[in-house]
């Protein structure tokens, strides 16, 4: 039997006296495949019914863990990334492309391919794509080396770890930021707009002043609010502050910035006095857990005063760090209260990593537990793990019914050998996790799937903690 052909000829009237340049005509049958190729690969990325061509994302991703574990010593030995990827391909793709994956795929492309507004570009790309799905139906090509076996299988790839690590972006680069303002990037957080505007106000101040002594810090704290000191504070230390505020200002949120001009004095005098309770509170949740470290942070800061040779500085600050082991409540302490004061107003005080990452996660809504987890997910990868259990107990404050939290301590308890915590919180956000998906189906399940892994992985280290540990037996 005859091989069959295909060739694509530019000239379809060419004159017969013509001489055809070979060379020239093979580049631009091979330009037109790649460009074709290449513009299937975005249709299927962008079109809503070719979007549905994927096999299982994230079953993909556990066969090729599981097949490369159990095929070490082929998948040690290949160096070339193409190889490698082919030899996935091949092991992997006859498993998915069933006969009902096929005719699937077919309708599709034909459906896409008779909309009368496609334009030529993209009719050229489906017919290609066509012709791809021929060559394993018919031609009986490799499906390894098919190329929209190969497209659809590096697009269900990319789903699968866009979901499986979606704060990549985050870490690796601003560009890939999903903001509809790319300027929101460089400005201040709108929560901190408001607390900062609020802070300049003199009815806010009177009403700091009436209700706190301070006087035995005035140099110190003046210094503080002028920027000249700098005390580290992190908002994820004090985690209890930004969703206070967040409350208590989520209704304006929509109307932009007050306008102090429209604002009356009682209307004034209400917000200042709720902002003075907000930091209160936080201070009474959040400064007991981190007075240590606080302590030890303003030892060093008296080191730079001491240099400076500031007496009156000097002097307050060594009553400050004796004041420090008084037992008092930190809502009564007026140096505390006004480190929160500058935390929120000056800009410095939130030019770090740590508190950049704690806007883009727990600063979008800090209702929503799951920015928790995504937090505590970037402070584990920047190897900041101080605070995240903190994090992570504030996410389940929150909502006890939710699994984010739960999940979030499982693992950050897994990591640090704490096994028996590690699966009280893995199985607890598991059970709500399958509730969910009971109720909704469909609402969960990709975080269901992690949930198992990550128990997967708790038996593995628990089994290895126990052989570790298990007396050996002797036998002589």
């Amino acid at each position: 039997m005859q091989a069959v052909h295909f060739q694509i000829i530019d000239e379809i009237f060419e004159s017969r006296t013509e001489r055809i340049n070979r060379k020239s005509l093979k580049e631009s049958s091979l330009s037109r495949l790649i460009v074709n190729s290449e513009r299937i690969h975005q249709l299927f990325s962008a079109s809503k019914e070719l979007k549905k061509l994927r096999f299982p994302e994230l079953d993909l991703l556990q066969d090729i863990r599981e097949l490369v574990d159990a095929k070490a010593s082929i998948f040690d030995g290949i160096k070339d990334p193409a190889q490698y990827r082919r030899q996935l391909r091949s092991d992997l793709l006859p498993k998915y492309i069933s006969t009902h994956f096929i005719q699937m795929t077919q309708n599709k492309i034909m459906t896409e391919l008779l909309q009368p507004t496609r334009e030529k570009k993209d009719q050229d790309a489906l017919m290609t794509a066509l012709v791809f799905l021929q060559s394993h139906t018919d031609l009986h090509v490799p499906c390894e080396d098919n190329p929209l076996w190969e497209i659809i299988f590096n697009l269900s790839i990319k789903d699968g770890i866009r979901f499986v690590d979606t704060l990549t972006a985050l870490i690796e680069g601003l560009d890939t930021l999903r903001d509809t303002d790319p300027q929101a990037l460089f400005q201040d957080p709108i929560l901190l707009r408001f607390t900062k505007e609020i802070s300049q106000w003199n009815i806010f101040w009177k009403q700091f002043i009436a209700h706190q002594d301070l006087s035995s810090y005035e140099k110190l704290i003046s210094a503080l609010l002028r920027g000249e000191l700098m005390v580290e504070l992190y908002f994820d230390e004090i985690v209890h502050l930004p969703l206070l505020l967040y409350r208590l200002f989520k209704e304006h949120f929509v109307q932009g910035l007050f306008d102090p001009n429209q604002l009356s004095d009682l209307e004034k005098q209400i917000i200042a006095k709720k902002i003075l309770e907000s930091l209160s509170h936080a201070a009474d949740l959040d400064i007991p857990s981190i007075s240590p470290v606080l302590k030890k942070r303003l030892l060093v800061l008296k080191k730079e005063i001491v240099k400076k040779k500031n007496a009156e500085q000097i002097s307050q600050m060594e009553a400050l760090l004796t004041s420090f082991n008084k037992d008092m409540r930190p809502s009564q302490h007026a140096f505390l209260l006004t480190l929160f004061i500058a935390k929120i107003s000056i800009k410095k005080n939130w030019e770090n990593k740590r508190d950049f990452f704690f806007f883009y996660t727990i600063l979008k809504n800090p209702e929503d537990a799951r920015n928790y987890f995504d937090y505590s997910q970037i402070m584990d990868k920047l190897k900041y793990s101080d605070s995240v259990e903190k994090i992570l107990n504030c996410a389940i404050e929150l909502d006890a019914n939710n699994f984010w939290g739960y999940w979030g301590l499982g693992y950050h308890h897994m990591k640090h050998n704490a096994l028996e915590e590690s699966e009280y919180n893995f199985q607890t956000a598991l059970k709500i996790a399958q509730h969910v998906e009971i109720q909704s189906q469909g609402k969960c399940t990709r975080e269901l799937f992690l949930i198992k892994e990550d128990i997967k992985k708790l038996k593995k280290k628990i089994i290895r903690h126990q052989v570790k540990n298990q007396q050996q037996i002797s036998l002589f």
